[in-house]
């Protein structure tokens, strides 16, 4: 591993450990109580949380069983957001439709402007709650987890093999 694979893995760390100690925090716990209820030393979750360790997949999924963001701890995303839109790529084609065809209402229907309104923006966050729960049953699915699984993988080959083209141009140029 040369040096700048080191340097990104370390900034990856560090910013994992950021993500992390936020969700502590949100979640009202100090560094031993989260290191106990993930069954790890204290002296290990401060790794995790200073960016001086990585976490795998094992630690990423009891993070995730202890109500920790595990989608925003790995890659900044929050998981509501990504559940949603989890929701509208696994959903089967006519549901999608429907659920289109009811944003599409609720959107000329127009805007909440008034009191009068606020039914509307319920009928807005009915829907978006929808296909967050729809995102979150469907993501839990053993297949899709595979295949999210295989294109974190995918992507993280996709960056070797541009670092490394990098590297070779940068050697053929000096």
């Amino acid at each position: 591993m040369n040096i700048r694979d080191k340097t990104t893995k370390k900034n990856h760390h560090i910013e994992t450990g950021k993500r992390i100690r936020i969700e502590r925090i949100l979640q009202g716990l100090t560094q031993e109580e989260a290191a106990e209820k993930l069954g790890i030393s204290e002296r290990q979750y401060r790794r995790y949380e200073n960016g001086e360790s990585g976490i795998n997949w094992i630690i990423l999924e009891k993070f995730d069983d202890i109500g920790f963001d595990i989608y925003y701890i790995f890659n900044g995303v929050v998981e509501t957001d990504y559940y949603v839109t989890k929701g509208f790529e696994v959903m089967p084609e006519e549901e999608f439709s429907r659920i289109m065809d009811k944003c599409y209402e609720i959107v000329n229907h127009g805007l909440p402007t008034s009191d009068s309104d606020e039914a509307t923006s319920r009928d807005l966050c009915s829907v978006l709650d929808y296909c967050q729960s729809y995102g979150r049953k469907h993501s839990r699915d053993k297949k899709l987890r595979e295949i999210e699984e295989c294109h974190i993988l995918t992507t993280f080959h996709e960056r070797k093999a541009e670092e490394a083209e990098i590297k070779n141009h940068h050697l053929h140029v000096n």
